[in-house]
């Protein structure tokens, strides 16, 4: 049986993709560990994050409460 052909994808640039990964990792945390509620992982943050987690987090998890 011959061996299957590589399969090639077009060049998709990445230097954006960061952000998107970022923003699917903040989602998925808001939903399995805070049951979604973005209050939840405000008060966390603020009461255990870190200096850098309050300055990375607390402006998406205050966008997400607005925004639901």
């Amino acid at each position: 049986m011959p061996e299957p052909a590589p399969q090639t994808y077009e060049w998709i640039e990445t230097n954006s993709l960061s952000e998107l990964v970022a923003n699917f990792a903040r989602i998925h945390m808001l939903i399995s560990l805070f049951d979604g509620d973005p209050e939840k992982w405000i008060l966390f943050l603020q009461s255990f994050g870190t200096a850098a987690e309050r300055e990375q987090e607390l402006p998406s998890a205050h966008r997400l409460r607005e925004r639901l």
